[in-house]
């Protein structure tokens, strides 16, 4: 998990040694998926919703469930 409060030098820095790995990056920040991370959690009213950088997992060669997808905001185009 990486918090939004991590400074984006450091954030960065995690997700390029990771970015190749199967690793599952979850984070929090606004640029989080543009950065490279597969799963943000975001506030909207008063419930936790997440969104989904497919390209991030297939490229971490991580399968995310069907079911998991449905539930998700899909991001398009989110960078890097």
């Amino acid at each position: 998990f990486i918090s939004e409060r991590q400074p984006a030098r450091r954030r960065n820095e995690v997700l390029n040694a990771v970015a190749n790995a199967p690793v599952l990056t979850v984070g929090e920040g606004l640029d989080f998926l543009q950065d490279g991370g597969i799963i943000r959690f975001l506030k909207s009213g008063n419930r936790i919703r997440f969104e989904i950088n497919p390209d991030a997992a297939t490229k971490a060669s991580l399968h995310l469930s069907s079911r998991l997808l449905r539930l998700a905001e899909i991001s398009k185009n989110p960078g890097r």
